[in-house]
């Protein structure tokens, strides 16, 4: 939603494949002669980081704020950075990326050899491309420099000026590489009011001082810390704002002439600037009236009404993020979105209110966070929220509708805005709510198979049903495929892309109906399941085996985000063959846990064996002190998928 306020840092896990795009010749550079006490520290350093090319020996980033020009904007800040670089070996191509936008511009940027001599960064101005983006004002400063000898140094640093301080967020200690020597310096004015939160410093070396200087009129703040690794890249994380200790920084007020002016001292400076940026739009809905009485004209309840205006936002207005400046804020008006075909969250947001509106119902815009932040309204920043839905009054309750949601009924909440604090607009005040946080059996899987010996295969029959994310995320994929591809595509979905199994027919249920179940129902033959050795018949009886492939590496440091809840619900039955009898039924396994659990068991209930498998993963993301467990548990589900039926002539 707004591309000017996300931190800068939250990009830096995607910089090395971003990096990874330029290229660099393959080129063997003249080493130069260094003193042997800078090639024993680099050697020191690559056994401390390992994974690291270089390392930050000092980095210090201090912060100054000025008052503005600009009667809308009372105070402006400037960043000086500066960083230490020591290569831990020979033929770096040293790279690093500085981020920034039109809220936030660098320029200054400078760099000097060992010997202090100014040496060129050769940095590169390009766009951040974000994918998914449609206009985005995110770019970066690439710098490039050359450390040909392992314990060669340089300097770089930059100034990045943010004209509205509203615009400076959040700060974060680790980088991009290691570093030694970390300080954080904010040289406040007595006539600015400034607070500092600090998130993740638990468990986190952190020291901070305190210094008043009423000579200068200043109050200068430092945060130092030591022998910060880099920023972990682990797959499936959550954002680095959840784990990675940061300030959050508050601009509350500024004192001019002896009287106090509110920047963002509470919520309610946070709401009244949004609602200003609302005020702003003129919304001609004229054109809307005949869709709206179109589309609501045969509906026999308001939940119909709703509902009709709600799907054909989503069928018929593209989601396109635009995060440029302002309009990374500002909704745009909802005839030019309609007009367009195409919207960001917070222009179709406002579409949808506009039309539920004309169809007389009580709809409101409303602020929120999506779970890839942490943080809720108690902090008064542009940091808190990323997103912007409609909420609607029915029966004296809020219905939340988030139109970039395709295929999702009304009602459903994705993953992303369950249990999140909301912001909804009331006039010159706010209401602050929570979007329900719906059970993980919503995102059911659900199979039914029944299987019986022909030959050396598995012949049988399986239907499934999916809900909940599940079920979005197969249909939004389904229907961006071209007409002529989905039956391709619907036949590998449902074998899997496994070439030992035939599907002998296939059926459905409607791939556009958004709410109840998706179902299917599949006839098939599944071959190398089966080996026999003289009387005796092996059969394994699982083709799917979910998760027995998800182990945490033991040097994973960060939570693992499984970007939904899980459950899953499945039944296999196999007929015993004719002539034929048990001689071991796999013991299978049970483990209940908080978070998790894993069941698989077997029994013979007269001529069939049934299996009955479930899993729920009850919480998204799972921490790292669970990691252990969970290896543990899916050691022993692993081992039940493996274990094999045997049958015995009689």
């Amino acid at each position: 939603m707004k591309g000017i306020h996300l931190s800068v840092q939250n990009r830096q896990v995607t910089l090395l494949i971003y990096l990874a795009l330029w290229c660099v010749p393959n080129i063997v550079w003249a080493q130069r002669v260094l003193p042997e006490k800078y090639r024993v520290r680099a050697e020191a350093l690559a056994l401390q980081y390992p994974d690291a090319s270089e390392v930050n020996l000092k980095s210090s980033s201090i912060y100054s704020f000025q008052r503005s020009k600009r009667s809308d904007i009372p105070v402006s800040a400037t960043q000086k950075t500066n960083y230490e670089v020591m290569s831990t070996e020979d033929n770096n191509a040293f790279k690093t990326a500085i981020f920034y936008n039109a809220g936030a511009g660098v320029n200054k940027v400078i760099a000097r050899s060992r010997k202090g001599k100014m040496v060129d960064p050769r940095a590169i101005y390009t766009n951040y491309l974000s994918s998914g983006i449609f206009h985005d004002d995110v770019k970066i400063c690439i710098i490039n420099y050359d450390l040909d000898t392992k314990g060669e140094t340089f300097t770089y640093g930059y100034e990045k000026r943010y004209e509205d301080i509203k615009f400076l967020t959040s700060v974060y200690f680790h980088e991009q590489s290691p570093v030694l020597e970390k300080e954080i310096v904010f040289e406040v004015p007595d006539w600015l009011e400034i607070d500092f939160h600090e998130i993740n410093f638990k468990d986190f070396e952190v020291s901070k001082s305190k210094i008043n200087n009423a000579k200068q009129g200043t109050t200068t703040y430092t945060f130092s810390a030591k022998n910060l690794p880099a920023f972990k890249k682990d797959s499936n994380s959550p954002g680095i704002a959840y784990d990675y200790p940061h300030l959050v920084v508050l601009a509350k007020g500024v004192i001019s002439d002896g009287k106090k002016q509110k920047l963002l001292a509470s919520s309610d400076d946070l709401y009244a600037w949004y609602s200003s940026l609302v005020n702003e739009l003129e919304n001609d809905n004229d054109q809307l009236i005949p869709l709206v009485e179109s589309l609501i004209g045969e509906s026999k309840s308001d939940i119909e009404k709703v509902a009709s205006i709600f799907y054909w936002v989503q069928d018929n207005i593209r989601y396109i993020a635009f995060e440029e400046g302002i309009m990374g804020f500002k909704p745009e008006a909802s005839h030019n979105v309609y007009s367009n075909r195409y919207g960001d969250c917070k222009g179709m947001a406002n579409l949808t209110k506009q039309m539920l509106t004309l169809a007389g119902f009580d709809a409101r815009l409303v602020w929120l966070g999506t779970n890839s932040i942490p943080y809720d309204y108690n902090i008064p920043s542009l940091i808190v929220d990323n997103h912007m839905i409609c909420a609607v009054k029915l029966d004296d309750t809020w219905e939340y509708l988030d139109a970039t949601e395709t295929f999702i009924g009304l009602g459903d909440y994705a993953e992303r805005i369950q249990g999140r604090q909301v912001m909804i607009e009331n006039g010159e005040q706010y209401i602050l709510e929570n979007v329900p946080e719906l059970d993980y059996t919503r995102n059911l899987l659900s199979r039914k198979i029944k299987m019986s010996i022909v030959d050396k295969s598995l012949k049988g029959n399986e239907t499934f049903s999916l809900n909940g994310e599940r079920k979005t995320s197969f249909l939004r994929q389904f229907s961006a495929l071209k007409t002529n591809k989905q039956d391709e595509a619907l036949s590998n979905y449902l074998s899997k892309h496994d070439k030992n199994l035939h599907l002998e027919r296939y059926s459905n249920s409607n791939l556009s109906e958004r709410s109840g179940l998706l179902q299917f129902d599949f006839d098939f033959l599944l071959n190398n399941q089966i080996v026999t050795v003289g009387d005796e018949i092996y059969v394994n009886i699982d083709r799917y085996k979910e998760f027995s492939s998800v182990n945490f590496e033991k040097d994973r440091t960060r939570p693992y985000d499984f970007n939904n809840k899980v459950f899953l619900l499945s039944e296999t039955v196999l007929e015993i063959p004719k002539g034929y009898r048990v001689k071991y039924l796999p013991v299978g396994m049970n483990e209940e846990l908080e978070d998790f659990s894993f069941s698989v068991n077997f029994e013979q209930i007269g001529n069939n064996i049934i299996s009955k498998k479930q899993i729920a993963i009850r919480q998204s993301i799972i921490d790292e002190s669970k990691f252990s467990t969970w290896n543990s548990t899916i050691d022993k589900v692993k081992s039940a998928y493996n274990d094999q039926i045997i049958l015995i002539k009689k």
